[in-house]
């Protein structure tokens, strides 16, 4: 089952099981992060439409670095199934403790807005999650459209 998270200007569905973590409702960007009790998650931010996505995309990237100085990342244009997005971004892999972990790292204009969508998890789960993760992208990408 699926519920829904719903804020003025953002909305998109989830897996019930999956806890939501409001970060900013109301700033800029407005924010909102889903997690798994696995330490997987996905999150989504929302800029106004004049941010650029490639520019937005870098800077996560070169956060991600500062704090995994071992990440690898490989430039990824691939979107989600289910939504015409143009998305840019990176796969991404880096160590955490003893695990690697997998993300991406995804911006794109839409409906007005610009959004950044970082999700992650542990390498050995995030094939199996990541239908998980664009069904979220999806659901927004759908719910903004009107």
């Amino acid at each position: 089952m699926s519920a829904t998270y719903e804020t003025p200007g953002m909305r998109f569905m989830y897996p019930e099981n999956w806890s939501v973590v409001e970060e900013d409702a109301t700033g800029q960007p407005q924010t909102a992060t889903v997690a798994h009790e696995s330490g997987a998650f996905w999150s989504l931010a929302l800029y106004d439409a004049g941010a650029v996505p490639v520019d937005l995309a870098a800077e996560a990237l070169a956060a991600l670095r500062s704090e995994y100085p071992d990440l690898e990342a490989e430039v990824s244009t691939q979107g989600p199934a289910g939504a015409d997005l143009d998305v840019v971004g990176y796969d991404v892999q880096f160590y955490v403790q003893q695990l690697v972990a997998a993300g991406r790292v995804r911006a794109f204009r839409h409906a007005g807005k610009t959004a950044l969508v970082l999700c992650q998890a542990e390498d050995r789960q995030f094939d199996q999650l990541a239908p998980v993760f664009d069904a979220m992208t999806v659901s927004y990408a759908r719910f903004a459209e009107g």
